[in-house]
């Protein structure tokens, strides 16, 4: 017995395998052999695979592992090279078999060598699962597969492997030109070749030694062939197509051609070889030659666009994006053509006016014809320079929307309204909009035409359109405050004039303005609207209460009446604060000498005007006012709307006498109403020289007004309507001659001087030290949604503020600026 210490669990322990050492190699692999020969030659039916698999087992535990494996790699590779290879290289030898046939023979071999590897496989699975396994070696099935690609596909320098590429590509070659096909071989052998798998020796060794990295028969040979030969099919169609010189022909065949070729590749090839075929399909039909056919001059994407061909332009924007998601080649000759077109505007402008001065003259020499056949002298009147420039400038702006609502129907049916695109269109649009450097005042000018006339019986949909379409232009203007400049003067004129065809359109308008800019844009502009709204107010107040005139007459109103011969006369007032209204006080009327009728009216309104406002001071403008009167002539009475200045001429001069042969010369005339010489001849003019108005007789008869010229009442006057309104010569709103402009423009910069100083003194009192550059981009960024000022203007500015000691510099470092309080 063992001691105590000694003791423990005891270990039964299995007996050792008593396995004979002896084992008949030889023996046992001529049945394998046999067996595999008898697979190979599609004999298997007769095989015991269980005793098979024993053989192998057996080999392969006796450590026989590597003979049985060398050993069976041999006799694969021999069956292939002596038996296929053979019977493949014969039929491509024989004249009675097509290429076609070859690839189903090649194919079965295929097929067949695969369920013949599929059966070795399972006999040599303890091989696969020992010995390749420990060893890291192929298995089996994959040593099948290797030893197809060496002694059949690969043999004798590719030799077989060369010819099926060549018919495969024929093939496909065949498809792209319309054939059909067999598309199930060309799939299988294609499918054959990524089953050859490669081993590409690859030097890394600077960064981790050498490794092996595998890819297939087809990457490595094949695909190759492919790119190539692709390549050269998709060079061949591009000349072919260019030589045609349409670009509607390449971008149609074009986009056919991808369709068909994206299908083949879909149908044929691997995903591997899918964004390569792509890629390449689309650097050469599209990348290479589509900016050259878009610039084509009889057929390229200016003429696109001028057609409205949204088809075609579609399809365009579908192959740039295959090879551009920013389209930048599109961007460029986008932006190319919208400059042209802008230069073509112009001409355009210009023909359209010429065409339609040259029917209006057509059709004022019919009425002079028909005139002159009932005995009677018809004048003619013909729009001066500045008539056919303001209808330039609204033409000009038509003919700008015009041109804008194709390209944005063309980025919305063509283009998928891509933001990128959409951006560079506007950006071109502002390019050449700014080039003009009148635009502004074009804009407004169109406003006032839409406002004054051409909006007159629209729809209100339709009046919201064409606001929304001038809210489109506005956002091109880079100088907001020249607009600004040219709004307010064409606004003051219509509601003096009260030109409007209704104060809801006005107001409308300069909502839209305040939403797209702000309210400090429209501040003056809402005051102007205040002003006519108050003066309309204190008008009823002045004429029903202050100089009330018949039942409950008042002092006032009596003075009034008995100065006018005992008849009614009111007065309509605007009273316009000066900083709202753009028009400057005219000295030059303060001299003028007022009718008695019109002065008791004048005197009386003063007086009213100081017990409601005490402290204010009027300062009379009668160029902007209208009179309303009635003319009593032999056989017609007329009343008669004309301007405060014509009035004064005919009140003044002609109607102190009851003899209408009264006369005057045109200096006496302005002897006796001291109205500056510009405006008497320009009113004048109205009432002497224009047709349907002429009050007076000028002697001698001419269109313009001169020294010396004699004036008298017209006693032969006749007109249709008993109420007539005389209309002002050139009281319009037109565009300004150069020198109007430069006034405008000098007026333009002084307003500029006090708003950069002003957001200069905003900033710096709220920071109260900044480094110059920082100033600088501030004042940019506060003064940008009006106008864009230069550095050097800017510096300039704050150079100014420091002599008038608002700022001054930092002592240590000159570029930095402090805030004197």
């Amino acid at each position: 017995m063992l001691p105590n210490s000694t003791r423990g669990r005891t270990k039964i322990r299995p007996p050792r395998k008593i396995l004979s050492s002896e084992v008949d190699v030889e023996k046992s692999w001529a049945v394998l052999q046999k067996a595999i020969e008898e697979i190979q030659h599609k004999n298997a039916s007769k095989l015991s695979f269980e005793e098979l698999y024993r053989n192998a087992y057996n080999l392969v535990l006796r450590k026989h592992g590597k003979l049985l494996y060398d050993r069976v790699e041999g006799q694969i590779r021999k069956c292939l090279s002596e038996q296929v290879r053979l019977g493949l290289l014969n039929k491509l030898a024989s004249s009675g078999i097509d290429d076609r046939q070859f690839l189903q023979a090649l194919n079965k071999e295929w097929e067949d060598h695969l369920l013949s590897m599929r059966m070795i496989s399972d006999v040599l699975m303890y091989l696969d699962r020992v010995y390749a396994k420990e060893s890291h070696l192929p298995l089996i099935y994959d040593v099948g597969l290797n030893a197809f690609r060496d002694s059949v596909i690969k043999y004798n320098n590719n030799e077989i492997g060369d010819k099926i590429i060549t018919i495969i590509i024929d093939y496909l070659n065949r498809s792209r030109l319309g054939e059909i096909v067999d598309k199930f071989i060309i799939k299988a052998v294609i499918y054959m070749f990524e089953s050859l798998t490669e081993v590409v020796n690859i030097d890394i060794s600077s960064v981790s030694g050498s490794a092996n990295y595998g890819e297939n028969y087809y990457l490595h040979y094949f695909e190759p062939r492919l790119m190539l030969s692709s390549h050269e099919y998709f060079e061949d169609k591009s000349i072919e197509l260019l030589d045609q010189r349409s670009g509607v022909i390449y971008i149609e065949k074009v986009t056919q051609l991808i369709q068909d070729e994206e299908s083949r590749i879909q149908m044929y090839l691997p995903d591997v070889s899918a964004p390569k075929m792509l890629e390449l399909m689309d650097n050469d039909l599209i990348s290479r030659n589509l900016e050259s056919i878009m610039m084509f001059e009889t057929d390229g994407l200016k003429l696109w666009i001028n057609d409205d061909n949204y088809t075609l332009l579609q399809l365009l924007f579908k192959l740039i994006t295959r090879v551009d998601s920013e389209h930048e080649m599109l961007k460029r000759r986008l932006r190319s053509i919208i400059l042209e077109n802008g230069e073509e505007i112009n001409q355009l402008s210009n023909e359209q006016l010429e065409q339609e001065v040259t029917q209006k003259k057509q059709e004022e020499e019919k009425k002079r014809i028909i005139a002159e056949a009932h005995g009677k002298k018809l004048v003619v009147r013909h729009r001066s320079s500045k008539e056919q420039a303001t209808r330039y400038a609204i033409r000009w702006i038509h003919n700008f929307l015009s041109l804008k609502r194709k390209y944005d129907l063309v980025a919305e049916k063509s283009f998928d309204n891509n933001i990128g695109i959409l951006e560079e269109i506007d950006a071109a649009f502002s390019t050449f909009f700014n080039s003009n450097n009148k635009s502004a005042e074009y804009l407004s000018l169109f406003i006032d035409d839409c406002i004054r006339r051409s909006l007159k019986d629209k729809s209100s949909d339709e009046v919201e359109q064409t606001l929304n379409n001038c809210i489109v232009v506005f956002r091109f203007i880079k100088d907001k405050d020249v607009f600004e400049k040219y709004y307010k003067n064409h606004l003051a004129k219509r509601l003096l004039q009260q030109k409007s065809l209704s104060s809801e359109i006005e107001m409308n308008m300069i909502t839209k303005l305040k939403q797209e800019i702000g309210s400090s844009f429209t501040a003056r502009l809402e005051g102007m609207f205040r002003d006519i709204k108050l003066s309309q107010e204190l008008s009823s107040d002045f004429n029903n209460r202050f100089a009330r005139q018949d039942v409950g007459e008042t002092d006032a109103g009596a003075e009034i009446r008995q100065k006018n011969h005992g008849r009614k006369l009111e007065l309509d007032s605007s009273i316009l604060t000066t900083s709202f209204w753009p028009m400057p006080i005219n000295k030059s009327m303060h001299s003028i000498q007022y009718p008695d009728e019109l002065q008791v009216l004048k005197d009386q309104y003063e007086v009213f005007y100081d017990i409601k406002h005490r402290g204010r001071n009027l300062t009379w403008a009668p160029n902007f006012g209208t009179v309303d009167i009635r003319i009593h002539y032999p056989k017609k009475t007329y009343e008669v709307n004309m301007a405060t200045l014509a009035a004064v001429v005919i009140l003044k001069c002609f109607n102190d006498s009851e003899d209408l042969r009264n006369k005057h010369t045109f200096e006496e005339i302005q002897g006796i109403t001291q109205i500056p010489v510009p405006e008497l001849k320009r009113h004048l003019q109205s009432i002497s020289v224009a047709s349907r108005s002429r009050l007076l007789k000028k002697t001698p008869m001419s269109r313009d007004i001169c020294a010396g010229d004699l004036f008298e009442i017209n006693e032969h006057f006749k007109s249709p309507q008993t109420r007539i309104k005389v209309l002002t010569v050139a009281s319009g709103s037109k565009v300004e001659d150069d020198l109007q402009r430069s006034e405008t423009m000098e007026i333009i910069n002084k307003s500029r001087i006090m708003e950069t100083e002003a957001a200069v003194v905003r900033i710096m009192k709220a920071r109260r030290e900044l480094k110059h550059q920082e100033l600088i981009n501030e004042v940019i960024k506060q003064l940008l949604n009006r106008f864009k000022p230069q550095p050097s203007f800017i510096k300039q500015r704050i150079e100014d503020l420091i002599e008038k000691e608002y700022l001054k510099r930092d002592e240590k470092d000159r570029s930095i600026y402090q805030y004197l309080a």
